[in-house]
């Protein structure tokens, strides 16, 4: 996913900005979107890359994420629910949603657990 961002205000006075974001593949312009009040004590200043890692780490990737949320799906992406046996002949033709599994969190295979 790429997040854009666009500062609309910035308030040296009480060192906080004001940010519009969006995924870059939004169907609406990032002036459609509401914009955020953020305080810069918590964003890294020496330069853009910083900058905009801590934005986007800190806030975009929340605010996004909430964004895509509110979206509704269209009637055509509904995805179906699959239970039982899998089969792969099974899922021929069918709109199906896939799960996706951070680096610190995923599924593992096991039997039982014994505490």
């Amino acid at each position: 996913m790429m997040i854009i961002f666009k500062i609309v205000e910035y308030y040296p006075e009480e060192g906080s900005i004001s940010v519009k974001f969006c995924n870059a593949k939004s169907k609406k312009p990032i002036d459609d979107y509401k914009a955020v009040a953020i305080d810069c004590k918590n964003l890294r200043m020496e330069n853009f890359n910083f900058f905009s890692d801590s934005l986007i780490r800190n806030h975009g990737l929340k605010v996004v994420a909430k964004q895509e949320e509110n979206e509704k799906i269209i009637r055509e992406n509904i995805p179906e629910i699959i239970n039982g046996e899998f089969e792969v002949r099974d899922l021929l033709g069918k709109i199906l949603e896939g799960k996706y599994y951070s680096r610190n969190r995923y599924p593992i295979k096991m039997k039982r657990i014994e505490l």
